[in-house]
């Protein structure tokens, strides 16, 4: 699997398709995820439809649909 990376503005990406930056395209019911200690924002990294990546799933891991979000928190001290 190959995963290359080009700079695009946010509106040039249909929503749904898998991408690493820029704003997630979580539901509207779906809250921004945050730190549940300190109650600030986590940062978001990527978002991966799994429609995209099915082909590379030669083992049949992954589901067929849905989408993955990565989010970080890079401040985090316990």
């Amino acid at each position: 699997m190959e995963i290359s990376l080009k700079a695009s503005d946010d509106q040039q990406i249909p929503i749904g398709a898998s991408k690493f930056g820029g704003s997630p395209d979580l539901p509207r019911s779906e809250p921004w995820p945050v730190n549940e200690q300190t109650g600030k924002p986590l940062h978001f990294v990527a978002q991966i439809n799994f429609s995209e990546v099915s082909e590379f799933d030669t083992q049949s891991e992954l589901p067929s649909r849905g989408m993955l979000y990565l989010f970080y928190d890079c401040a985090w001290i316990p």
